[in-house]
């Protein structure tokens, strides 16, 4: 089960103690997935095709959630731990 106490970076391992600095990490994620898409869209199975187009969908739903958070939290007054 996972610890919802302590999240930490998949690249730098620190923990992420902020809205912000999440929101960060779900970017760095979403670019990754979007190069994994960009790299295997001429690949021409129908299997890798099936699963771009629900990458694509993840990516652009997690893309949103993100803007809508950042607008959230603008209007906030900034981001707080």
């Amino acid at each position: 089960m996972t610890s919802h106490s302590k999240v930490c970076s998949l690249i730098r391992g620190e923990e992420l103690v902020s809205v912000e600095s999440m929101l960060n990490e779900l970017d760095l994620g979403l670019t990754t997935v979007q190069d994994v898409i960009d790299r295997n869209v001429d690949s021409g199975s129908a299997e890798d095709s099936y699963i771009g187009v629900n990458l694509g969908l993840y990516v652009q739903h997690t893309e949103g959630v993100v803007r809508r958070l950042r607008e959230f939290l603008a209007t906030e007054g900034g981001a707080r731990p």
